[in-house]
């Protein structure tokens, strides 16, 4: 099991490496703010990339909030099938 742990934190440690310093969200977000548009006013060219940047982290975080709160209700489900059993027991 160590020698599996081992070569996985080198094979991701060697993809870090590999790749480039300077990474961009997706390419809507480089155009968002490399080229403003026409007609739009600043208020609403400066807030565009912010937009951008909130929902990349609401889909981002969606699943682990969704796997947390499923999580929770699975571990208070089996903790209170616990506490009837022993209740049951005795």
């Amino acid at each position: 099991m160590r020698w599996l742990r081992r070569n996985f934190s080198l094979a991701m440690l060697a993809t870090m490496l590999c790749l480039p310093m300077a990474l961009q969200a997706c390419p809507l977000c480089k155009d968002a703010i490399s080229s403003p548009g026409s007609g739009e006013g600043d208020e609403e060219i400066n807030n565009s990339p912010l937009a951008y940047n909130h929902s990349i982290y609401l889909m981002a975080g969606m699943p682990y909030l969704l796997l947390g709160f499923f999580g929770f209700i699975i571990y208070r489900g089996c903790k209170r099938n616990d506490d009837h059993r022993r209740d049951e027991g005795t």
